[in-house]
């Protein structure tokens, strides 16, 4: 069987993934997109998290942003923050985060 665009593995729109997916892409895009974002990102965690969970939940992202960024091996190619679509990785050597 293969995947079409539109089957539940293959989200064609941010509202198909589930809610943390949603907030990992809702999130990511904000946090590199600039430092003037990364408040809003802090609310969206703090809204999302229990109180006492959402400033370790924030430090561990920040964390994994920094990490992906100073040791991807490939070019990270990322659509604009208020893009409506994910999109699968790219084949052509570079690695797409939705």
């Amino acid at each position: 069987m293969s995947v079409q665009p539109g089957d539940a593995h293959h989200p064609t729109t941010l509202g198909q993934l589930d809610l943390a997916e949603r907030l990992v892409v809702w999130s990511f895009r904000r946090w590199v997109s600039g430092t003037e974002n990364w408040g809003l990102v802090e609310h969206e965690f703090r809204r999302q998290f229990a109180q006492a969970a959402a400033p370790g939940a924030l430090r561990s992202f920040a964390m994994f942003v920094e990490a992906l960024r100073c040791y991807a091996r490939r070019v990270i190619r990322y659509h604009q923050p208020c893009c409506p679509c994910p999109r699968p990785p790219s084949f052509d050597g570079t690695v797409t985060i939705h």
